[in-house]
């Protein structure tokens, strides 16, 4: 998806972006050793100078692997000796699933579904990566089926994502949608890899409409932080939406009585610069 299904690949010499970052990005640590191993791989040959080549932050390939991740899961899949993650589909798909089997990915398992809250007192700070409950408690908590069905009651365990807050579309996942987010540690591409997934494999998939979100802009959010920050809220100094900041979110909407879905938005910006204005 990244790469445009292998058209994009990027362009930017891999060697020269991650010795940048290691500079001067706030995560050094963790570029400088991805240079480190991105420098290995070039002694070693596994990838000519001239090829090495990706996005901004050492992303190489069509499966767009960063150097840590080439060295532990890139595979020779048509057995020529190489491992060609620009070329061969054979090495490139071969790679993508030795990484999937050493997430622990579950074979003919699904990575989650689409559902609906049928209880209008839930409890939105359930929605949160951290917290897990089993299908049947999500049941007896007001969760169904997309359209509205009891799921089945059973005792695999599943967390609840609401990534568009609580007007948006719902989704209950399972252990195979974690494998995903080692792969990307985001929530939004975990999901877009999932529902792609059950497109390809024609899964029955009902198109609904749901208010359209307006997202934030950076400033905007940044706006939310800082005033989150001014009541004594802790959240991070960067325009990342991390754990630490849905926390904060969440606290605050449930010290003044709104929903407690930790999901930043204009209602609660227009919220927390009223409450800034009466004071």
């Amino acid at each position: 998806m990244e790469t445009h299904f292998g058209t994009r690949n990027g362009t930017r010499d891999v060697v020269r972006s991650l010795s940048t970052l290691a500079f001067s990005s706030h995560r050094k640590t963790l570029f400088q050793r991805q240079l480190i191993a991105a420098l290995k791989i070039l002694q070693k040959g596994e990838i000519s100078p001239k090829d090495y080549r990706g996005g901004w932050a050492g992303e190489y390939g069509q499966v767009q692997f960063m150097p840590s991740s080439f060295v532990h899961y890139a595979v020779d899949g048509n057995g020529d000796g190489k491992k060609d993650l620009l070329h061969s589909k054979a090495d490139v798909f071969a790679s993508a699933a030795n990484y999937l089997k050493r997430a622990h990915w579950q074979k003919n398992q699904p990575w989650g579904r689409e559902v609906t809250i049928a209880n209008k007192n839930f409890d939105w700070s359930l929605a949160d990566k951290n917290i897990q409950r089993t299908v049947a408690q999500w049941v007896a908590l007001g969760v169904r089926d997309d359209d509205g069905q009891d799921l089945s009651s059973s005792q695999r365990r599943a967390i609840l994502v609401v990534p568009a807050g609580i007007n948006g579309p719902k989704f209950l996942v399972y252990k195979n949608f974690f494998c995903l987010l080692r792969w990307n540690n985001s929530t939004y591409y975990a999901l877009k890899v999932g529902l792609l997934s059950d497109r390809i494999a024609n899964k029955p998939y009902r198109l609904k409409k749901y208010p359209i979100v307006q997202p934030l802009t950076i400033k905007q959010f940044a706006e939310i932080k800082r005033l989150l920050l001014q009541r004594g809220y802790k959240v991070t100094a960067n325009n990342a939406l991390d754990r630490s900041s849905r926390i904060a979110i969440k606290r605050y909407q449930k010290d003044h009585g709104l929903i407690a879905s930790g999901v930043p938005d204009g209602a609660l910006l227009q919220y927390l610069l009223h409450q800034e204005s009466v004071r």
